[in-house]
């Protein structure tokens, strides 16, 4: 499967390391030293947004803020990969589905991976 992963923080970091042997992965971070952490651990980063696409999936695990705006730049152009939340909060994420492109597939979860000491940042 190719799975991009917006946010390389404790959730996205520690799913690219669970996911990375067996699928293909593509990860994207504002955080330039996220951005160099994911590297030296061997995977695959993109310099924007954008270049998540196109994928299978893709995991939106930005600080809560973002998680939103990321959401909708990628529903604008998703052709059909299944955008996956990770946001505790919810409400805005619900809104925004409700609203979003025909043919957006998005997901809300609220995994639990990691510990302190996981991810890339």
């Amino acid at each position: 499967m190719k799975i991009g992963i917006a946010g390389l923080g404790l959730i996205g970091g520690s799913l690219a390391l669970a996911l990375r042997d067996r699928h293909e992965i593509a990860g994207y971070d504002a955080d330039q030293g996220a951005r160099a952490d994911a590297v030296r651990s061997g995977l695959r980063m993109v310099a924007s947004l954008d270049e998540l696409l196109p994928a299978d999936a893709v995991l939106v695990a930005t600080p809560i803020p973002e998680t939103v705006p990321t959401l909708e730049r990628l529903a604008a152009r998703s052709d059909g990969a299944l955008l996956l939340d990770t946001a505790s909060l919810k409400r805005a994420v619900r809104e925004y589905a409700a609203r979003a492109p025909a043919g957006a597939r998005i997901v809300g979860g609220h995994p639990m991976a990691g510990s302190t000491s996981s991810g890339f940042s």
